[in-house]
């Protein structure tokens, strides 16, 4: 078995007002608001302060993200280290000077640079990193981490909806925007307490019920993201006047058909609607002898189609919420392109229009635009443009040279380069965009 390591997800290394508050509660055990003051630059003391508090609790480090990942090491005699290579890799003659703002408290950038290095072993898992203090283990990458194992199992959210007190706050903003300045004591004390409960649970070897929630997600927005894609730029582009209705509307529905087929019985109901098909019981559309699964809609099986044979009894609490939260999601999906699919149907089949279809159109047009900002999901950030190559004629049967190379690349501004000042929820500095490569 692994060390144990608890990650605070979100910009939680970061340096500014609201990143370094779940960290705060654990600490001093209660709201920011109520307690002792954040100072933003004290990483060290904050290390030594978490490193407190998981030492009775067997927490060994703390992963937190910034621009890329950071752990925090607190003991580096412990034994779920096995030192493998100790190597002093500082150029030779390397000058001493004075570090730069941001410096490291009481040491000079030189001394940093001049220790020696040194790889560990994670009982088989590679870090790298100083034999130093708490807190100066660190390692960037931009990919997930292979060396760390999730347990969704043990996942504390701050978005349980028990938490009242971060509600209002959250009313109209992106997800960017998140804070918990202003969470109550209570609710903060209730994380903490929920956090112990994990780790006591996990002391006693309870891993819940061995569900693999992450390739679970990661398949649902895969299955359905690029779909979702596909139809909202078919649909702005079904809304320009000139196209043609009559193929228009049976592309729209083989588009939502992709996707809802799956949880349907179409060839033991031929001739029924498409709003029947997807949302009516069984029973309703074929003799009670033949019929499977009955009182079950195939927007019931759609929207249980990744947890609906899960046993409660086996789950953790965190499971429990992550299954109401996974069939929350794929009950939306579900409903909205099986509004969409029926409709389409039913209006591809009419041929004789009570309606003009364009205005329903319109309506699946906002539904997906509705669907897609609730979702909120990474895979559609992307540069709306097509990035310019400012690629030169490349001499024939020759290799180009820099020069000749695109310089343009389409680029999600990092923090804390991306904006100075106060954070403007209502900004789109953080959009991708096309940027110059400095060549």
């Amino acid at each position: 078995m692994g060390a144990q390591v608890l990650y605070f997800d979100g910009m939680s290394a970061a340096w500014g007002p609201g990143w370094l508050d779940s960290q705060h509660m654990f600490i001093y055990g209660m709201s920011k608001n109520e307690s002792k003051d954040i100072n933003w630059w004290d990483d060290y003391g904050r290390a030594n302060r978490l490193c407190e508090w998981g030492k009775t609790r067997d927490v060994e480090g703390f992963v937190r993200m910034n621009a890329g990942f950071e752990i925090i090491w607190c003991d580096f005699h412990s034994p779920s280290l096995q030192l493998v290579s100790h190597l002093n890799i500082t150029p030779p003659g390397t000058p001493d000077k004075p570090s730069s703002w941001p410096s490291f408290p009481g040491r000079r950038l030189s001394v940093l640079l001049g220790v020696d290095l040194v790889v560990v072993i994670r009982r088989g898992e590679v870090l790298a990193g100083e034999e130093v203090g708490p807190g100066e283990l660190q390692f960037r990458i931009s990919l997930s981490l292979p060396h760390l194992t999730l347990f969704y199992c043990d996942m504390v959210t701050f978005y349980h909806p028990r938490l009242t007190s971060l509600v209002r706050d959250r009313i109209g903003l992106p997800m960017e925007s998140h804070r918990l300045v202003n969470i109550s004591s209570q609710d903060a004390q209730r994380v903490v307490s929920e956090v112990d409960d994990v780790l006591s649970r996990r002391a006693t070897g309870d891993l819940g019920s061995g569900f693999d929630w992450g390739t679970t997600t990661v398949g649902i927005v895969e299955y359905w993201g690029d779909r979702i894609s596909h139809m909202h730029a078919y649909l702005l582009n079904a809304s320009d006047p000139r196209v043609n209705l009559t193929a228009t509307l049976p592309a729209i529905r083989t588009l939502a058909y992709t996707l809802v087929n799956p949880y349907m019985q179409p060839g033991l109901t031929p001739n029924a609607s498409g709003w029947d098909l997807f949302f009516a019981p069984p029973t309703d559309l074929i003799p009670i002898t033949f019929a499977t699964n009955t009182n079950v809609t195939a927007f019931e099986r759609c929207t249980s189609q990744a947890t609906g044979f899960l046993s409660e009894t086996q789950m953790t609490p965190q499971e429990r919420l992550l299954r109401i939260s996974v069939e929350s999601v794929l009950s939306r999906l579900c409903n909205d392109f099986g509004v969409i699919f029926a409709q389409s149907s039913d209006l591809a089949e009419s041929r004789s229009w009570d309606a003009d279809p364009r205005l329903s159109i319109q309506q699946w047009t906002k539904r997906i635009q509705d669907l897609m900002e609730w979702l909120d999901w990474t895979v559609w950030l992307r540069c709306e443009e097509v990035c310019p190559l400012d690629v030169q004629q490349f001499p024939s049967l020759s290799f180009p040279s820099a020069d000749d190379l695109p310089q343009h690349v389409c680029s999600v501004p990092m923090w804390p380069i991306a904006w100075a000042g106060p954070w403007d929820p209502n900004s789109s500095s953080l959009e991708p965009r096309c940027m110059r490569m400095a060549v």
